[in-house]
């Protein structure tokens, strides 16, 4: 019955299914359709724009932190801290070396906006948390990821 219930919450999460098919699409086909890449090519181009806007409009109706300052705290330590030792791990168990388990974890430091919606959507943490946390993972990103790849450098 658990499992069930997962795979139901997995199907109704439309960001997981996104990317699901995305990855069987990619993995059906050697090439991305000129279409589809032109597509990708545009959206991203509007990528930093349309997130300069959202935040713009975030903080003229919300404070800097708009969520408990423990919820924040322990937020943003699971999102940039927690969640790359977690791939540091899936990469030692996947046996990935060198510079593919580099990139893993430092991939995981990024701020997505589909991994906070998602932990604070499944979590009921709200609105609030998920707005502070992409915004402030989005600040933090560029310490951390110096960090971690100083980490990564020295213990090889």
């Amino acid at each position: 019955k658990i499992i069930i219930e997962i795979l139901s919450t997995l199907i109704h999460n439309m960001f997981l299914v996104g990317i699901v098919v995305g990855f069987i699409y990619l993995a059906i086909t050697s090439k991305v359709c000129t279409f589809l890449y032109q597509l990708t090519t545009l959206l991203s181009n509007f990528f930093l724009h349309f997130s300069l806007f959202s935040v713009g409009a975030y903080l003229s109706s919300q404070s800097l932190i708009s969520c408990n300052w423990m919820v924040f705290l322990f937020s943003l330590v699971g999102r940039l801290i927690v969640g790359p030792v977690l791939a540091g791990v899936f990469c030692y168990a996947l046996k990935f070396h060198g510079r593919l388990a580099h990139q893993c974890i430092v991939i995981a430091t990024m701020p997505t906006r589909v991994t906070c919606a998602a932990i604070t959507e499944n979590e009921g943490l709200g609105v609030g948390v998920s707005s502070a946390m992409i915004m402030w993972s989005c600040v933090f990103m560029v310490p951390m990821v110096v960090l971690w790849m100083w980490v990564l450098n020295y213990t090889h």
